[in-house]
Protein backbone atom coordinates (compact mmCIF):
# COMPACT_ATOMS: atom_id res chain seq x y z
CA UNK A 1 0.00 0.00 0.00
CA UNK A 2 1.59 3.38 -0.82
CA UNK A 3 1.78 5.72 1.78
CA UNK A 4 2.87 9.13 0.26
CA UNK A 5 1.89 12.19 1.82
CA UNK A 6 0.10 14.30 -0.49
CA UNK A 7 1.14 17.52 -0.70
CA UNK A 8 -1.24 20.70 -1.55
CA UNK A 9 -0.67 23.05 -4.27
CA UNK A 10 -0.19 26.55 -3.07
CA UNK A 11 -1.16 28.13 0.24
CA UNK A 12 -4.78 28.95 1.04
CA UNK A 13 -5.35 33.04 0.51
CA UNK A 14 -7.57 35.14 1.88
CA UNK A 15 -10.06 36.56 -0.50
CA UNK A 16 -12.03 39.92 1.29
CA UNK A 17 -15.22 40.39 -0.45
CA UNK A 18 -16.47 44.23 -0.91
CA UNK A 19 -18.03 46.66 1.11
CA UNK A 20 -21.77 45.02 2.74
CA UNK A 21 -21.24 41.53 1.25
CA UNK A 22 -23.57 39.59 3.88
CA UNK A 23 -20.69 36.82 3.81
CA UNK A 24 -18.00 36.47 6.70
CA UNK A 25 -15.27 38.48 5.24
CA UNK A 26 -12.75 35.76 4.61
CA UNK A 27 -12.84 32.83 1.97
CA UNK A 28 -10.19 29.96 1.24
CA UNK A 29 -9.21 30.45 -2.17
CA UNK A 30 -8.27 27.51 -4.23
CA UNK A 31 -6.16 28.20 -7.38
CA UNK A 32 -6.65 26.94 -10.86
CA UNK A 33 -4.00 24.17 -9.73
CA UNK A 34 -5.74 23.22 -6.52
CA UNK A 35 -8.97 22.49 -8.05
CA UNK A 36 -7.47 20.60 -10.93
CA UNK A 37 -5.87 17.92 -8.37
CA UNK A 38 -9.67 18.01 -6.32
CA UNK A 39 -11.25 17.12 -9.98
CA UNK A 40 -8.64 14.78 -11.10
CA UNK A 41 -7.85 12.69 -7.83
CA UNK A 42 -11.05 13.06 -6.07
CA UNK A 43 -9.18 14.66 -2.63
CA UNK A 44 -7.06 17.39 -1.73
CA UNK A 45 -5.11 18.10 1.63
CA UNK A 46 -4.92 21.76 2.31
CA UNK A 47 -2.72 23.06 5.42
CA UNK A 48 -3.64 26.37 7.16
CA UNK A 49 -7.18 25.88 6.62
CA UNK A 50 -7.54 27.17 10.18
CA UNK A 51 -5.75 28.45 13.61
CA UNK A 52 -5.10 27.01 16.69
CA UNK A 53 -6.94 29.61 18.36
CA UNK A 54 -9.88 28.24 16.10
CA UNK A 55 -9.43 24.53 16.68
CA UNK A 56 -9.51 24.91 20.52
CA UNK A 57 -12.69 26.63 20.06
CA UNK A 58 -13.85 24.18 18.35
CA UNK A 59 -12.35 21.31 20.81
CA UNK A 60 -13.93 23.18 23.43
CA UNK A 61 -17.57 22.78 22.07
CA UNK A 62 -17.41 19.34 20.97
CA UNK A 63 -16.14 17.84 23.88
CA UNK A 64 -19.22 18.33 26.24
CA UNK A 65 -20.78 16.04 23.79
CA UNK A 66 -18.81 12.80 23.56
CA UNK A 67 -19.84 10.67 25.89
CA UNK A 68 -22.82 9.78 23.97
CA UNK A 69 -25.17 10.12 26.64
CA UNK A 70 -28.66 10.60 26.79
CA UNK A 71 -28.59 13.95 26.69
CA UNK A 72 -28.32 14.16 23.11
CA UNK A 73 -30.82 15.24 20.92
CA UNK A 74 -32.72 17.33 18.02
CA UNK A 75 -31.12 14.83 15.50
CA UNK A 76 -28.43 13.97 17.24
CA UNK A 77 -27.09 10.86 17.76
CA UNK A 78 -23.98 8.48 19.08
CA UNK A 79 -23.09 5.51 17.69
CA UNK A 80 -19.82 3.06 17.56
CA UNK A 81 -18.27 2.87 14.76
CA UNK A 82 -16.06 -0.10 15.16
CA UNK A 83 -18.27 -3.10 14.97
CA UNK A 84 -17.52 -3.82 19.10
CA UNK A 85 -16.67 -2.49 22.52
CA UNK A 86 -12.86 -4.23 22.29
CA UNK A 87 -11.70 -1.66 19.05
CA UNK A 88 -14.44 1.68 19.84
CA UNK A 89 -14.46 4.16 17.23
CA UNK A 90 -17.02 6.86 18.76
CA UNK A 91 -19.12 9.04 16.36
CA UNK A 92 -21.76 11.59 17.40
CA UNK A 93 -24.05 12.94 14.85
CA UNK A 94 -25.44 16.30 13.86
CA UNK A 95 -23.32 18.26 16.67
CA UNK A 96 -24.36 21.57 14.84
CA UNK A 97 -28.07 20.77 15.77
CA UNK A 98 -26.85 21.24 19.71
CA UNK A 99 -23.84 23.65 19.76
CA UNK A 100 -24.93 26.16 16.73
CA UNK A 101 -21.80 28.18 17.81
CA UNK A 102 -19.91 25.52 15.75
CA UNK A 103 -21.47 27.02 12.76
CA UNK A 104 -19.41 30.36 13.70
CA UNK A 105 -15.96 29.12 13.89
CA UNK A 106 -13.40 29.91 11.03
CA UNK A 107 -13.45 26.62 10.01
CA UNK A 108 -16.95 26.05 9.29
CA UNK A 109 -17.52 29.64 7.56
CA UNK A 110 -14.36 28.26 4.94
CA UNK A 111 -15.64 25.66 4.26
CA UNK A 112 -18.89 26.88 3.36
CA UNK A 113 -17.80 29.74 1.09
CA UNK A 114 -15.15 27.51 -0.50
CA UNK A 115 -17.67 24.70 -1.24
CA UNK A 116 -20.10 28.03 -2.76
CA UNK A 117 -17.49 29.53 -4.64
CA UNK A 118 -17.04 25.88 -6.74
CA UNK A 119 -20.73 24.94 -6.69
CA UNK A 120 -22.64 28.18 -6.10
CA UNK A 121 -24.47 29.84 -3.47
CA UNK A 122 -26.83 27.33 -2.22
CA UNK A 123 -24.44 24.68 -0.86
CA UNK A 124 -25.48 24.43 2.93
CA UNK A 125 -24.51 22.53 5.39
CA UNK A 126 -26.04 18.42 4.53
CA UNK A 127 -24.25 17.02 7.31
CA UNK A 128 -21.61 16.56 10.31
CA UNK A 129 -20.23 14.07 12.71
CA UNK A 130 -17.30 14.28 15.00
CA UNK A 131 -15.59 11.01 15.13
CA UNK A 132 -13.00 10.19 17.94
CA UNK A 133 -10.48 7.55 18.23
CA UNK A 134 -9.47 6.47 21.46
CA UNK A 135 -5.42 6.45 22.43
CA UNK A 136 -4.64 2.32 20.96
CA UNK A 137 -8.09 1.28 19.95
CA UNK A 138 -6.77 -1.05 17.68
CA UNK A 139 -9.47 -0.39 15.14
CA UNK A 140 -9.21 1.24 11.12
CA UNK A 141 -12.34 2.99 9.97
CA UNK A 142 -12.66 0.44 6.69
CA UNK A 143 -12.48 1.29 3.22
CA UNK A 144 -15.77 2.66 2.20
CA UNK A 145 -17.44 5.98 0.08
CA UNK A 146 -19.74 8.33 1.75
CA UNK A 147 -22.39 7.89 -1.27
CA UNK A 148 -22.81 4.28 0.27
CA UNK A 149 -24.45 5.46 2.64
CA UNK A 150 -27.46 6.77 0.57
CA UNK A 151 -29.57 6.74 -2.05
CA UNK A 152 -27.73 6.73 -5.75
CA UNK A 153 -30.45 8.52 -7.20
CA UNK A 154 -30.97 11.48 -4.02
CA UNK A 155 -27.58 11.30 -2.72
CA UNK A 156 -26.66 14.72 -4.25
CA UNK A 157 -22.86 14.09 -6.15
CA UNK A 158 -22.47 18.18 -5.93
CA UNK A 159 -21.11 18.51 -2.35
CA UNK A 160 -17.59 18.81 -0.89
CA UNK A 161 -16.82 16.42 2.63
CA UNK A 162 -14.34 18.63 5.19
CA UNK A 163 -12.69 16.00 7.31
CA UNK A 164 -10.76 18.47 10.14
CA UNK A 165 -8.25 16.38 12.96
CA UNK A 166 -8.33 18.85 15.94
CA UNK A 167 -4.49 17.90 16.06
CA UNK A 168 -1.61 16.53 14.16
CA UNK A 169 -2.81 13.53 11.78
CA UNK A 170 -0.15 10.82 11.32
CA UNK A 171 -0.83 7.61 9.77
CA UNK A 172 -0.07 6.26 13.37
CA UNK A 173 -3.21 7.91 14.54
CA UNK A 174 -5.03 7.53 12.09
CA UNK A 175 -4.81 10.00 9.23
CA UNK A 176 -6.93 9.97 6.15
CA UNK A 177 -6.16 7.88 2.89
CA UNK A 178 -7.60 7.94 -0.22
CA UNK A 179 -7.59 5.90 -3.79
CA UNK A 180 -6.65 8.43 -6.34
CA UNK A 181 -9.10 8.37 -8.60
CA UNK A 182 -11.87 6.33 -7.42
CA UNK A 183 -14.52 9.52 -7.52
CA UNK A 184 -14.30 8.68 -11.26
CA UNK A 185 -15.84 4.88 -11.44
CA UNK A 186 -19.20 3.09 -9.85
CA UNK A 187 -20.18 3.30 -6.18
CA UNK A 188 -18.54 0.36 -5.76
CA UNK A 189 -21.32 -2.81 -3.35
CA UNK A 190 -20.39 -2.50 0.46
CA UNK A 191 -21.33 -4.74 3.21
CA UNK A 192 -21.35 -4.00 7.21
CA UNK A 193 -18.51 -4.68 8.84
CA UNK A 194 -20.46 -6.51 11.16
CA UNK A 195 -23.85 -7.76 11.90
CA UNK A 196 -25.89 -5.05 12.81
CA UNK A 197 -23.50 -2.34 13.04
CA UNK A 198 -23.45 1.04 11.08
CA UNK A 199 -20.37 0.95 9.52
CA UNK A 200 -20.01 -0.19 5.81
CA UNK A 201 -17.25 -1.81 4.39
CA UNK A 202 -16.72 -2.16 -0.01
CA UNK A 203 -16.64 -5.64 -0.52
CA UNK A 204 -15.23 -5.37 -4.16
CA UNK A 205 -11.39 -5.29 -4.68
CA UNK A 206 -9.51 -1.79 -5.76
CA UNK A 207 -6.80 -1.05 -6.65
CA UNK A 208 -3.90 -0.46 -3.57
CA UNK A 209 -1.24 1.10 -5.32
CA UNK A 210 -3.59 4.27 -6.12
CA UNK A 211 -3.81 4.65 -2.03
CA UNK A 212 -2.66 8.23 -1.03
CA UNK A 213 -1.51 8.85 2.90
CA UNK A 214 -2.58 12.48 3.98
CA UNK A 215 -0.31 13.59 7.19
CA UNK A 216 -1.75 16.84 8.52
CA UNK A 217 -0.42 19.41 11.03
CA UNK A 218 -3.04 20.79 13.17
CA UNK A 219 -5.08 23.46 11.08
CA UNK A 220 -4.82 21.25 8.08
CA UNK A 221 -7.49 19.43 6.45
CA UNK A 222 -8.34 16.98 3.81
CA UNK A 223 -11.85 17.87 0.98
CA UNK A 224 -13.09 14.67 -1.10
CA UNK A 225 -15.71 13.97 -3.14
CA UNK A 226 -18.70 12.15 -2.68
CA UNK A 227 -17.47 8.68 -4.50
CA UNK A 228 -13.79 9.31 -3.42
CA UNK A 229 -12.65 5.67 -1.81
CA UNK A 230 -11.20 6.64 1.96
CA UNK A 231 -10.07 5.25 5.35
CA UNK A 232 -8.66 6.02 8.32
CA UNK A 233 -6.24 3.94 9.96
CA UNK A 234 -6.19 2.31 13.84
CA UNK A 235 -5.13 4.91 16.36
CA UNK A 236 -1.56 3.45 17.53
CA UNK A 237 -0.45 6.54 19.82
CA UNK A 238 -1.03 7.36 23.45
CA UNK A 239 -3.56 10.26 22.91
CA UNK A 240 -7.19 10.90 21.35
CA UNK A 241 -7.56 11.44 17.69
CA UNK A 242 -10.79 13.62 17.15
CA UNK A 243 -11.62 15.23 13.84
CA UNK A 244 -15.22 16.97 12.88
CA UNK A 245 -16.38 16.55 9.30
CA UNK A 246 -18.23 18.68 7.98
CA UNK A 247 -20.41 18.23 4.48
CA UNK A 248 -21.58 21.20 2.55
CA UNK A 249 -23.34 20.78 -0.71
CA UNK A 250 -26.29 21.48 -3.54
CA UNK A 251 -29.47 19.64 -3.05
CA UNK A 252 -31.40 18.56 -6.07
CA UNK A 253 -34.84 18.01 -6.25
CA UNK A 254 -34.15 16.05 -9.55
CA UNK A 255 -32.60 12.52 -9.50
CA UNK A 256 -28.80 12.45 -9.63
CA UNK A 257 -27.21 9.24 -10.58
CA UNK A 258 -23.87 9.20 -9.30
Amino acid sequence: MASSALRARGVPVLRHPGQGDPEPPEILHLDLNARGDLFRDGFLALENVTDADDLATIRSLVAPWLDGGSHLRRGARARDLGGGPNAPIHEVTNLTRLEPRLLQTRFFRRAVQTTRALYGPSARLMFDHVISKPPRNGKATAWHQDCAYGHSLTFSARRLHWWLPLQDAAVENGCMQFVRGSHSGPVLPHRRIAPGAHSRTVSAPFDQSRVVACPLPAGGATIHLPKTLHYTGPNETDAERLAWIVQVGVRSRLPMLL
